[in-house]
């Protein structure tokens, strides 16, 4: 029964995220079920003692934690568990009866973070993992609760006897970014509810301040890549580049074509990157051009591209860069149409991955796929 709810659950939330706007009635289905789901599993007598109905309030994330199809419960409460570097959460699970039990600690861990520090990453085979971005996070003390050793960016793992424990993403996130199997980085939103009769919120603009869930929906195409695509015709201007790469290198042998598709201006038309294994450099990395699409055909950029003309501070696409294959990725913004990061070695120490995706406006970052033609 619980793996059905957990099923419906994670149904209405991509309803919600990927294709439904952020709005009171688009999500108000989503709250009934999860409103009505704590009123019957979530205990609440041990807050009833110290604080009336209309004082007290829950801040939770529905997410399957260890892959079983059962979703955890990530919670904090009234302001017994808030504090200025960040918010103290418990970690609930559903148990034989249904009822949400608490999950402790398996060692002497502890953290704490703000609604903003947590993500999913998705990999290729469509599982995922919980991790958290900006924690105070680490191993307390025995003596005194403090943290010794300070953990801030963390993958959340549930452990047998009913224990989850943290584990240090190491060395950095660009570095686990850059996985092969990893596809994209997802900002989870905490549903509030209020009372003990877990009422949801009303409708709010959404805003960073009122660190609720958006209530509209990230701007831009949410599909991934946009929905941008090899388009049918593609092949004539392969074997067009395939031919000037040959020349220009004064080799013949065969060469196999690289393209990463993206709309690189936001004008709703698919341009794309361009390289081949005749342009490779040091590290793996290869020699890109910037292709725009326009008037039926691709040309190639002769200055950097501002995929937001507005916030030109945000991002800015060379016409030409040294990137690896799986080293180009868009955001998803809530204040401008998407951006782009190349993550290259190049920026590396810079953590364009993390500063992307951490920013307060932004939801998601993703890879964008590299298509290969090969002759």
């Amino acid at each position: 029964m619980m793996a059905h709810k957990s099923k419906v659950i994670l149904a209405l939330v991509l309803t919600c995220l990927t294709g439904g706007i952020f709005a009171t009635d688009e999500c108000s289905g989503k709250w009934a079920f999860h409103s009505q789901l704590l009123k019957e599993k979530f205990d609440t007598s041990r807050w009833r003692q110290f604080y009336p109905d209309d004082s007290w309030r829950i801040r939770c994330i529905f997410v399957d934690m260890n892959g079983d199809g059962v979703d955890e419960l990530v919670a904090a409460t009234t302001s017994e568990e808030e504090d200025r570097v960040g918010w103290v959460w418990n970690v609930f699970q559903p148990n034989a009866a249904g009822k949400f039990e608490q999950v402790y600690y398996a060692g002497d861990i502890y953290f704490l973070c703000h609604w903003h520090s947590y993500y999913k990453v998705t990999a290729k085979n469509a599982t995922y993992s919980v991790i958290g971005l900006g924690m105070e996070a680490g191993y307390e003390d025995k003596e005194r609760r403090r943290i010794v050793k300070p953990t801030p960016d963390c993958v959340f793992s549930i452990v047998p006897d009913n224990k989850f424990t943290l584990h240090e993403i190491r060395p950095d996130v660009e570095t686990w970014f850059r996985r092969e199997d990893v596809v994209s980085i997802e900002r989870l939103y905490p549903e509030w509810y209020f009372g003990y009769d877990f009422r949801p919120p009303k409708d709010t603009p959404h805003s960073v301040y009122t660190q609720r869930m958006p209530y509209k929906k990230p701007m831009g195409d949410l599909r991934p890549g946009g929905g941008i695509d090899c388009p049918d015709d593609f092949a004539a201007f392969v074997a067009e580049y395939r031919c000037g790469v040959k020349m220009r290198m004064g080799k013949n042998d065969k060469a196999t074509i690289y393209a990463i598709f993206l709309d690189a201006d936001n004008d709703g038309d698919g341009d794309c990157y361009v390289s081949s294994d005749m342009e490779t450099v040091a590290d793996g990395e290869h020699i890109w051009s910037l292709f725009l699409y326009d008037g039926g055909q691709f040309i190639k950029a002769k200055d950097a591209v501002f995929p937001v003309e507005t916030r030109k501070d945000l991002c800015k696409l060379p016409n030409t860069v040294n990137a690896g294959k799986a080293s180009f990725c868009r955001v998803i913004r809530y204040d401008v149409p998407p951006t782009f990061v190349v993550a290259n070695k190049d920026d590396r120490s810079k953590s364009p991955v993390r500063n992307a995706i951490t920013d307060h406006y932004a939801h998601r970052i993703e890879k964008l796929a590299c298509k290969m033609f090969p002759e």
